[in-house]
């Protein structure tokens, strides 16, 4: 409707009745008042003088969208710093930002996440935490710079924790643990996917799953002490459930 209201001509689908509305409508001293205030907020300078307004590179493409296109081009997800950096860089080069506000900002967050590694090296950098920690609170609960995904980013929020008191830095045994139990789940979605293609004819067939172990015989000892031998027994695991869910489908 912004289209229609600068040029002021009436498209087919408009009726004569609702195009006078629009017209009176968009000459009311409310929507006058409404639309210099609009005006004032975007072009607000809010670093200062010569920073230049609140600007980012993303177009029409909501900032979820924007996020969810990255994460497909690639084999891992975006960190949050590399969505910012992508929605605030002249043709997305990585190099030439957008406006200066959106310089300094990236310059925080690295120069935080470099003192967090060289302070606690043995620990994993939380960037969206060191993200919302460095944005700090932004009015109607908004995060600088991520636009609609900063809402979902505010997650930290909702768990009553203040932008303040947020953990930058997680264990790294914590992190290669949540990084090992990730592995096995994408590892059983995609033999999940793979009976899939398989029941709709969409792949080449696969070999029949080993049968079961006879009463008598008793599930290999696992090793604590072993990875390997834990990863072997989780596969095992896994294995034995898809072939009970495939036998109970057949029945």
């Amino acid at each position: 409707m912004h289209k229609l209201k600068k040029i002021r001509m009436q498209p087919n689908f408009v009726t004569d009745v609702a195009w006078r509305r629009y017209l009176e409508y968009w000459e009311s001293e409310d929507f006058l008042a409404r639309s210099r205030q609009v005006s004032t907020n975007r072009n607000t300078e809010v670093e200062g003088p010569g920073t230049g307004p609140s600007k980012h590179g993303g177009g029409l493409v909501s900032f979820v969208t924007t996020n969810e296109r990255l994460t497909n081009t690639s084999e891992t997800p975006p960190t949050v710093n590399e969505v910012y950096l992508h929605l605030h860089n002249v043709n997305h080069d990585g190099v030439t930002f957008i406006d200066t506000r959106s310089e300094r900002f990236y310059t925080k967050l690295q120069r935080r996440r470099l003192e967090l590694t060289q302070a606690t090296p043995d620990q994993e950098v939380d960037d969206e935490a060191v993200y919302l920690n460095v944005a700090g609170e932004c009015p109607k609960g908004r995060v600088y710079g991520l636009g609609s995904l900063g809402r979902k980013k505010r997650r930290y929020a909702d768990l009553g924790a203040s932008t303040s008191q947020m953990p930058e830095m997680v264990p790294r045994s914590e992190f290669n643990s949540v990084a090992e139990q990730l592995r096995h789940v994408v590892a059983f979605m995609q033999r999940q996917f793979r009976m899939t293609m398989d029941g709709a004819g969409l792949s080449q067939p696969q070999p029949p799953p080993p049968p079961p172990p006879h009463e008598h015989q008793q599930p290999p000892q696992v090793d604590p002490a072993d990875p390997q031998q834990q990863h072997d027994n989780v596969e095992r695991e896994m294995q034995d459930w898809l072939t009970r869910d495939e036998q109970l489908g057949d029945t």
